[in-house]
């Protein structure tokens, strides 16, 4: 593999790429929202916040360290960026409250998981090792969209809602008999936990307060 610490606008020699199997990259620099001009997968090895102190929450006013500011980034990386792989810096960290650097706080007897965390599982929970996305149509307001096969044949939709007001989201599948069909929702108030759904014949209705 490749590392480097920010993603250039084009690689050093195309030839490199018969070495490699992977670029890979830090994103403290700049976040990854483009595509790299390679033919080669792309992982985010290493982000986090390094400049905020330690902050559980999902969503207040936008702020570096929150979740869902983590879950916008992810989305990006992946759909625009067209990243196979993003992981924080650390998992958890023992009195350390004045940094946010990590996903899970520990003060030595209790432990305390952040907005940072529940980001990353509504991706990694669901999304999973050797899935492929697929190609989506149709819009929703303020909401980023991206689908997976996994290769168990389950197709996941991840739905990122960065507006102020409750999406009501309507789901249909070509190609594929659903029979069963579960929405989860992360928020101030729920932690990648099973929301209200409906299930179709290729259809799935999910309605939430605020997906993501």
């Amino acid at each position: 593999t490749l590392s480097i610490h920010s993603f250039p606008t084009r690689r050093s020699s195309d030839l490199m790429e018969q070495y490699l199997s992977v670029i890979t990259s830090h994103a403290y620099t700049s976040d990854p929202n483009s595509a790299m001009s390679t033919s080669l997968k792309k992982w985010q090895t290493e982000a986090a916040d390094l400049n905020s102190a330690w902050s559980a929450t999902w969503y207040s006013s936008g702020g570096a360290a929150e979740g869902l500011t983590w879950a916008t980034k992810i989305h990006n990386g992946v759909v625009n960026a067209g990243l196979s792989a993003y992981l924080y810096w650390e998992g958890v960290e023992v009195n350390q409250f004045q940094a946010s650097s990590y996903l899970v706080a520990s003060d030595g007897s209790t432990v305390t998981p952040s907005g940072r965390l529940w980001a990353l599982a509504m991706w990694s929970r669901f999304v999973r090792p050797g899935a492929y996305r697929v190609a989506t149509t149709g819009t929703v307001s303020s909401v980023g969209i991206a689908a997976f096969k996994n290769t168990d044949g389950s197709v996941a939709v991840v739905l990122t809602n960065t507006g102020g007001s409750a999406q009501s989201v309507k789901i249909s599948v070509s190609g594929l008999a659903v029979t069963t069909a579960t929405a989860y929702l992360t928020d101030n108030s729920h932690s990648v936990s099973e929301t209200a759904s409906r299930s179709e014949e290729h259809t799935s209705e999910l309605q939430s307060p605020v997906l993501s």
